[in-house]
């Protein structure tokens, strides 16, 4: 027999569900033409002058929003750039490295060191009888990059029992990325320029796809990589898609990784020039590696400008957020930009920096609004869960995407293709911090 205290319990729920339908209806309506007012100065940088640009007009855009909660669609953002853009995935292996900790500990039958590098690069016109299908959500094939394609977080989808523990099912079941899988890469210009990218310490790759796919659509190939043992689990190609994982990501003493990090970048740099001059590879002919940058996200971006001390065959580096180490003990000749979120004050002496330096502070960023974490953590915690919001930053997700994006392409096309994105971008909100 089913109690009164049951029936009363599914009562309350079902009114709670069918009230926030209707608050969320209520809230489309009144929202679907808002009009928000904008100045040229969107990023809500620190102000570095009290100078003023009288030529800043005010501007007036449309934005269309949808609320977040129980049963709202996932909406990410469009790419702004001409190129459509595909993704590919392969394993690498650098046979003059052992793989040392497979384990966190010292392993005495240590392999090779093999890890993931993901592409997302500009894309021939689509042929629609020759699409791939891609494999990396169970049960769900399709021709594009899901927006769930981690692991660790494609094992949580389903219908969520605990606030801010599992994901909405119903928000990223038919979330997928406009990026297509294994593509022909773009035949309107012979090679393009190149970025290397290097996660944050425990995230991988897909956590960044919004900004790595804007970039490939602006016509850049991006090379992102998955550091093994240092991010989410890596499913490795050629070993019956074996899965690597870290026991435990190690919390102290973590800036003693960055040389493996580091090592993982220059040996990308030695494989892109394997595959721009093997016939049969992808990307043959088609990657300019005298247009060679690199950044990085947290860990990655300090590997980043570690990896520019040792190579000068990187042009110029970014890094988003990410405290040296011991890397700046180390002298840069290459242009560099640092991008820092609001609590982050690094320490940046003794580097020495020999050519255009900057620094940007991003006043309504904390350090995961870099991420795509921005986008789909808002979908999966409500109003109650305020701590975890404030952890989002105070600024809105898709604004975020876009701002990062202009940041990181503007300083690269500056630097690599000879425009002046970067200075009309950042003129009065940037400190030089030059040697």
């Amino acid at each position: 027999m089913i109690s009164n205290s049951s029936i009363k319990q599914t009562y309350r729920v079902v009114l709670i569900k069918l009230g926030a339908l209707l608050f969320s209806f209520i809230l489309m309506a009144c929202e679907q033409n808002q009009e928000v007012e904008t100045k040229d100065n969107l990023f809500g940088f620190s102000k570095q002058s009290d100078k003023t640009n009288s030529q800043t007009a005010t501007k007036t855009t449309t934005q269309t929003t949808s609320p977040y909660g129980f049963d709202s669609e996932f909406n990410y953002p469009s790419f702004a750039g001409e190129y459509p853009v595909a993704t590919l995935e392969m394993t690498v292996t650098d046979n003059s490295r052992l793989e040392l900790f497979a384990n966190r500990t010292i392993n005495p039958d240590a392999t090779p060191r093999r890890f993931n590098i993901r592409f997302y690069y500009p894309s021939a016109e689509l042929n629609l009888d020759h699409r791939t299908v891609t494999k990396y959500i169970n049960k769900r094939k399709t021709n594009k990059l899901p927006v769930i394609s981690e692991m660790a977080w494609a094992n949580l989808i389903g219908p969520q029992t605990k606030k801010g523990k599992m994901l909405r099912y119903s928000n990223y079941e038919n979330a997928f990325w406009d990026i297509e899988i294994n593509q022909k890469v773009s035949d309107k210009q012979t090679d393009f320029p190149l970025l290397i990218f290097s996660h944050g310490y425990g995230y991988s790759p897909e956590a960044y796809s919004a900004l790595s796919a804007e970039l490939a659509s602006q016509g850049y190939i991006v090379i992102a990589i998955n550091h093994t043992f240092g991010a989410n689990p890596t499913n490795l190609f050629g070993d019956k898609n074996k899965t690597q994982w870290a026991k435990k990501l190690p919390t102290e003493n973590i800036g003693q990784y960055l040389p493996i990090w580091s090592d993982d970048q220059i040996f990308v740099i030695e494989e892109l020039y394997r595959l721009n001059t093997e016939i049969n590879s992808p990307f043959y002919g088609r990657l300019n590696l005298s247009q060679l940058g690199i950044f990085g996200h947290s860990y990655g971006g300090a590997s980043a400008y570690l990896s520019a001390s040792r190579d000068p065959r990187i042009k110029a580096i970014m890094d988003i957020d990410g405290t040296l180490f011991e890397a700046r003990n180390f002298e840069i000749y290459q242009p560099f930009a640092f991008l820092l979120s609001k609590k982050h004050s690094p320490i940046i002496n003794p580097v020495k920096f020999n050519n255009d330096a900057f620094l940007v502070k991003l006043t309504q960023f904390e350090h995961i609004s870099f991420t795509d974490h921005i986008l789909w953590w808002q979908w999966d915690f409500d109003d109650s869960q305020l701590e975890m919001k404030l952890e989002l930053g105070n600024i809105n997700a898709l604004e975020a995407v876009e701002i990062t994006s202009k940041l990181v392409q503007s300083f690269f096309d500056t630097y690599l293709l000879n425009q002046q994105n970067w200075h009309l971008l950042t003129q009065e909100n940037s400190t030089s911090i030059k040697s």
